[in-house]
């Protein structure tokens, strides 16, 4: 959610949750908005993804990148040489600028280490969860107006 307003919010907490909870909560949160952020996308454009590579400390979790490919049910790849991938990117840019190559031809630059598909198994929790996660946002976005403007007591 591009809103420099928002902060974490918990919803339905008791005391059976722990430290795991709240940790897989904030996790899952980063997806539920980068899936918000790709409706837009999809919207805006008209145009489809069929998978997303992913690179930086996120890599280094196998966990989170199959939480990612569950949540956007999309396939989730790993490039080879994943701490190289900016230089790679840098360097399939100039290529690009210099006419080398194309943006349709950049894919067959990259190599793909891994690839995390979605679990069908999880696609209607998940997708129930997001429907949530929406809706608390739309709910308690005038709260943070609120809350904003009395911070100085």
């Amino acid at each position: 959610i591009s809103d420099e307003e928002v902060k974490a919010v918990f919803l339905n907490i008791s005391n059976k949750h722990d430290r795991r909870h709240f940790v897989k909560a904030a996790m899952e949160s980063v997806f539920y908005s980068l899936k918000w952020q790709i409706e837009y996308y999809r919207t805006d454009t008209g145009k489809e993804i069929s998978e997303l590579g992913a690179i930086g400390g996120l890599c280094r979790s196998d966990y989170w990148l199959q939480m990612a490919a569950d949540i956007l049910q999309y396939p989730i790849y790993v490039p080879s040489n994943v701490e190289h991938a900016g230089a790679v990117g840098a360097g399939i840019i100039a290529n690009v600028g210099l006419g080398v190559t194309t943006f349709s031809d950049a894919k067959n630059l990259l190599r793909k280490e891994k690839t995390f598909v979605p679990n069908s198994n999880s696609k209607e929790v998940y997708d129930r969860n997001f429907e949530g996660f929406k809706l608390i946002y739309n709910h308690v976005k005038p709260l943070y107006t609120i809350l904003k403007e009395k911070k100085d007591l």
